[in-house]
């Protein structure tokens, strides 16, 4: 379920109850002016506060875990490469990037990702070249 969905379903419910958002704020201590926010599909679906509200409505939910947004990465890739053929090639030298980056687990942020992904692509783009590299030794 979305945040929108589940915001629907909160404030459906509590109107169906009867309850207010000041009473809901009483009962859950969850301020109102967060309920209203939750109702209107503007919360994090992980939040604490959106687990007392949705346990208070007896509002089962489970965020989103069907494969449906890798599942839209990769048609997005596949239209990409029959749009550009030559990206495959790109797209796979950027995944053999990722990849390595995991395996010598020096990931601590979204710029050492980067940085591993260049520096494969480095490598990559050398060894088109004739070049060689220390990383093409290491591995």
């Amino acid at each position: 379920m979305n945040a929108s969905d589940l915001g629907k379903s909160i404030k459906a419910v509590r109107r169906q109850k009867g309850f207010t958002l000041k009473y809901l704020h009483q009962s859950t201590g969850v301020h109102y002016t967060q309920i209203s926010k939750m109702e209107r599909g503007g919360c994090k679906l992980l939040s604490k506060n959106l687990l007392k509200v949705c346990d208070f409505l007896h509002i089962s939910y489970a965020p989103d875990t069907k494969p449906a947004r890798s599942e839209s990465v990769t048609k997005r890739v596949q239209a990409l490469i029959r749009s550009w053929p030559q990206s495959e090639g790109v797209i796979r030298h950027f995944l053999e990037g990722v990849e390595m980056a995991l395996e010598g687990r020096h990931l601590t942020s979204v710029s050492g990702l980067s940085t591993a992904c260049k520096a494969h692509a480095d490598t990559v783009g050398k060894k088109y070249s004739g070049e060689s590299t220390e990383l093409e030794r290491k591995y």
